[in-house]
């Protein structure tokens, strides 16, 4: 029996509104935030950041940026080390690009399945000098059906300097596209068949046009772009010290209905925060004429030290898109990725079932916003999550009928999976009854109690050969079989598979990042 795991990983580029002692390592790595990962490939010379959509999946034609920063104190250091990073020439899967190209295109293959791919950075001679991963989905992701340009989901609001995300299918060049905010051009990062993300430009605050091409098709419509400032008048506390935090946003004005800011302290062991376990409200009452709110917190040194502080603005999750819509369309991919249906009774329900949970999804996916997420693919984790959920319940009840009174046990074929993560055409499917019987109340409250105030989400993939074993998670066993996506909060795991014989593995999951457990016999 063998267990292997892989970390499939999605970035966040920028921190969102931020206030911290620490600076980021230039040595190299991995940030995921809403959209995006960001390579980083770091040396003496500079660092090489290469971008890449998150729903990066097997078959897909991905395409997105490559930033060369030189190191060097002078400008003709810089000068030096831009011209040597120039010459490097990154790999992916045989598909050599040369960093001076500012951009590249890859072809992702069928197979690459493992939840990651090789990243190699070669010199001029061909010599490696660093390997990184590019995160892959390990199922492949059903492209969208045919779709006019209404079809695109552009984002209403964002976060200055912060990435944002349009959603509808395209099979153009990233340089086949472009969008315009108040007259600024945004930059574009990355792009899959299904997403391109940009980056709200950080000179623009408050309503604006957006302008969107792909190609010939052109969307106008208006993003209203947030700024969040963190001032502490402390930047290290003693143990028993204490430091004011404001936190001012602008970009308000006119406003119609309540904005959402989540204060996320990530450093707990050294500091405490007063007010900030809930998000606050903002209501229009709250904006002042030049369109800005402000609100204090105080903060208490626990232990000696720098702290990190960061703050998120925005829109209830459930109000920044059309969350019916994106039930319906969330739930038709994970019948294409399972082959497991759900009946439209079924459908109906869960769509409805998410509005009745929508005080509670709204607070959690806050959390999630806090902490550099993308809230609609938080969203389509949680829902995924829950589908899977209703399929295990569908066959735990199936097995229990299907036991004779013999004592025999018979194993029926129901929900099983193909070769390639597909259902057969005989599956029974997602019935109301199922519904009915697991809410969605029911699963989004026992999934939030696992995590801390503020902890971020991450993601766990866990098959086996044969598939529908059992799962335990850190000890406790419930009804989850795989081969399934679970949402988990970040840190240790332990994870078992039992087969014919037991797989044990140790788990770290990281923030918004997919990590692979598999269990071969």
């Amino acid at each position: 029996m063998q267990i292997t795991r892989v970390c499939a990983l999605i970035v966040p580029i920028l921190l969102l509104a931020t206030l911290s002692a620490q600076a980021q390592s230039g040595s190299g790595g991995l940030v995921t935030t809403a959209g995006v990962h960001a390579i980083v490939l770091g040396g003496p010379a500079g660092t090489v950041r290469v971008y890449v959509s998150s729903d990066a999946a097997p078959g897909d034609s991905i395409a997105g940026v490559v930033v060369a920063e030189p190191s060097g104190v002078t400008p003709q250091e810089r000068e030096v080390n831009l011209r040597r990073l120039g010459g490097f020439v990154l790999e992916f899967q045989t598909q050599r690009t040369p960093v001076s190209n500012g951009r590249y295109q890859w072809s992702i293959p069928n197979a690459l399945r493992t939840g990651s791919g090789q990243l190699l950075l070669r010199d001029p001679d061909g010599q490696i000098l660093l390997r990184s991963t590019i995160p892959i989905d390990p199922v492949p992701v059903p492209l969208p059906r045919a779709v006019a340009q209404t079809d695109f989901e552009v984002p209403t609001e964002g976060e200055t300097g912060k990435t944002a995300v349009i959603r509808g299918r395209s099979d153009r060049e990233l340089t086949d596209h472009t969008v315009t905010l108040g007259g600024t051009d945004a930059e574009l990062l990355a792009k899959s068949p299904r997403q391109i993300v940009f980056r709200v430009p950080a000179t623009t605050v408050g309503p604006s046009p957006l302008r969107f091409t792909a190609g010939e098709r052109v969307i106008n419509r208006t993003l209203r772009a947030l700024h969040v400032r963190l001032v502490s008048s402390s930047a290290q506390l003693f143990r028993g010290q204490r430091a004011d935090l404001s936190a001012t946003v602008s970009g308000l004005s006119g406003i119609s209905e309540p904005v959402m800011l989540t204060i996320v302290n990530h450093s707990s062991a050294s500091v405490r925060i007063d007010g900030i376990n809930r998000p606050i409200t903002i209501s229009p009452g709250q904006v002042t004429p030049g369109g800005t709110f402000a609100v204090n917190r105080r903060i208490t040194g626990i232990q000696a030290g720098p702290f990190q502080i960061s703050a998120s603005v925005g829109k209830p999750p459930l109000s920044q898109f059309d969350a019916v819509r994106s039930t319906a369309s969330i739930m038709d991919t994970w019948q294409a990725r399972t082959g497991v249906a759900i009946s439209a009774e079924a459908s109906d329900l869960v769509q409805r079932s998410v509005l009745g949970t929508r005080g509670e999804l709204d607070e959690f996916l806050s959390q999630q916003q806090a902490n550099q997420g993308d809230v609609r693919e938080v969203f389509a984790a949680i829902l995924s999550h829950y589908c899977f959920d209703l399929r295990d319940a569908g066959i735990a009840r199936s097995r229990a009928e299907f036991r004779p009174s013999l004592g025999i046990v018979v194993r029926p074929v129901l929900f099983q999976q193909g070769s390639q993560g597909q259902g057969s055409q005989g599956d029974a499917g997602i019935t109301a009854s199922l519904v009915q019987r697991l809410s969605l109340s029911d699963m989004v409250s026992r999934l939030t109690s696992r995590f801390t105030a503020r902890q971020a989400a991450g993601y766990l993939f866990v098959r086996s050969m044969p598939r529908q074993a059992p799962i335990s998670i850190d000890g406790q066993r419930g009804s989850e079989l795989t081969d399934r996506r679970l949402i988990a909060p970040v840190g240790e795991h332990d994870i078992v598979i039992r087969t014919s014989q037991t797989c044990r593995q140790r788990v770290t999951v990281t923030a918004f990042r997919t990590e692979v457990v598999e269990c071969v016999q």
